[in-house]
């Protein structure tokens, strides 16, 4: 949630399905959803195996050398997610030693990759951001940085969040 995830009946949910379903109408064509891990997003569609990404894909240079971009319609800041009552500066050397999940793939593999773990955080690619949840809730993980929206309606509030806030300062572009 908000953007993508499976109803309890096995359906595909969400703000990126409701975006596709409206386009798709539009185009006055029949789509079929295709269900991809988000780092084999790419590669699916440059081999044709997909003919769209609708999967709250932030624009990077990087990804602009391969594919092709819509207009940028939302834009929300990354954050942090730990333990509530846990302090994160601004500086955030209190991350030294925290191991931090990641979803593997994302802009906030990068950025952890780059900023957090110079500071001493331990970052641990999952294949998908519900896995880096459960593993938070086992105790595995101090922390998760990604999506501020996704997080919040995700994470934070679910039953699994309980006990768990935004920390630190929020990350933009």
């Amino acid at each position: 949630p908000p953007f993508a995830s499976k109803a309890p009946d096995g359906s595909i949910v969400g703000f990126d399905y409701d975006i596709g379903n409206a386009l798709c109408e539009e185009m006055k064509v029949k789509c079929v959803w295709v269900e991809q891990e988000f780092d084999g997003l790419i590669p699916a569609l440059k081999v044709r195996k997909i003919d769209a990404i609708l999967s709250s894909m932030s624009i990077t240079e990087d990804r602009k050398k391969s594919v092709d971009f819509t207009n940028k319609y939302y834009n929300t800041p990354a954050r942090l997610v730990m333990k509530q009552g846990t302090v994160v500066s601004d500086g955030m050397t209190e991350l030294k030693g925290k191991n931090i999940g990641v979803q593997r793939g994302s802009i906030h593999e990068r950025f952890a990759r780059e900023v957090l773990a110079p500071l001493g955080a331990e970052i641990k690619p999952y294949s998908s951001q519900n896995e880096v949840y459960l593993d938070i809730g086992a105790g595995r993980l101090d922390g998760t940085v990604a999506d501020a929206t996704l997080l919040q309606d995700g994470f934070l509030n679910t039953e699994s969040g309980k006990g768990y806030a935004f920390v630190g300062p929020a990350f933009t572009d």
